[in-house]
């Protein structure tokens, strides 16, 4: 007996191709089987050559953030200033491939010390681009003649983010400290960033607020300053936001500050930042809630006079 074969057309339907079928029948049920096959074959291959596409890239795109990763590092201080009545570690870790958190410590001259810190809003690449600008402006801002003061070189970067923002939404905080190294005078201005952190050698530890708003929304924004004398084994504390993320919201704005102080009250920075480390990988499930985290830790005073209580483990800083 003949067998029959079925033709399954792509909408579902089909006929049965018997070979007692007069000629011009099976021809024609021949040709409809070959051209569901080919169009499916086609629809296949198109399948696969998106995906192709795709998986391409995807690969060119972690190629091109890897190596905007590598850049941006390369225009970080890759030495920190440092000296005999200072030193400074930083702790700089970004949530995916680039940051919109940035920083900048340089000897100015022969007894002035610039501290700068912003954190741009948004993530990943436009982030990171405006947070490189900033740190160009910086250098061109502090760089020419004798150390501005922190609250001139806010309003510079304010006025130069407005002029190139052109209508876009490119704001920052950021903060800029100027320590005179003879005399231990401490000058701070914030542009609506988290609360600077002197902590005393004895223990007690002192808080600064904003002094104005965030760069890139007021035209003429006006940065008011702090002024602090520091003392041997003081140090200073700058942070972006993202170590309220780390370290929890318990306890209300204050409570992660409270915590900061308290570990940093007992660890000296490598110990700190190794905490800091260990909280972060530790939260790598939830990685998507995460942000870019910096914490810049500035001692004060000869080294001899720095015992501040090692009790966590040595790690690497940025």
């Amino acid at each position: 007996d003949a067998v029959p074969i079925v033709c399954l057309r792509s909408g579902g339907g089909g006929r049965f191709l018997d070979l007692d079928m007069p000629r011009s029948a099976r021809v024609a049920a021949t040709t409809c089987l070959l051209e569901t096959m080919w169009r499916s074959a086609q629809r296949l291959a198109e399948t696969r050559c998106r995906e192709h596409r795709a998986v391409e890239a995807l690969r060119r795109q972690e190629f091109e953030l890897r190596e905007a990763a590598t850049l941006q590092r390369e225009f970080l201080p890759r030495h920190l200033a440092a000296g005999d009545r200072f030193e400074c570690s930083v702790l700089w870790r970004p949530s995916k491939h680039v940051s919109g958190d940035i920083y900048d410590v340089a000897r100015l001259d022969r007894r002035h010390v610039g501290v700068f810190i912003a954190d741009a809003v948004g993530h990943g690449m436009p982030a990171a681009i405006l947070a490189m600008g900033l740190l160009r402006r910086l250098n061109l801002a502090t760089l020419e003649g004798a150390p501005m003061r922190p609250a001139e070189v806010l309003g510079h970067l304010n006025a130069a983010l407005l002029q190139r923002s052109a209508g876009a939404t490119w704001f920052a905080t950021a903060a800029y400290a100027l320590l005179d190294l003879e005399t231990g005078r401490l000058r701070t201005a914030s542009a609506g960033h988290p609360p600077a952190v002197v902590l005393r050698e004895a223990g007690e530890c002192e808080r600064f607020n904003a002094t104005g708003g965030l760069l890139g929304i007021f035209e003429g924004e006006r940065y008011g300053e702090h002024e602090i004398e520091l003392r041997d084994g003081d140090r200073l504390l700058l942070h972006t936001d993202g170590i309220e993320t780390v370290l929890g919201t318990d306890g209300g704005p204050e409570g992660y500050l409270e915590r900061l102080t308290s570990m940093a009250a007992t660890r000296r920075s490598r110990a700190l930042f190794a905490d800091l480390i260990s909280r972060l990988e530790s939260a790598g499930g939830c990685a998507a809630d995460l942000d870019d985290v910096t914490l810049i830790d500035l001692a004060f005073g000869t080294i001899a006079s720095r015992h501040v209580r090692d009790v966590g483990s040595p790690a690497g800083g940025s």
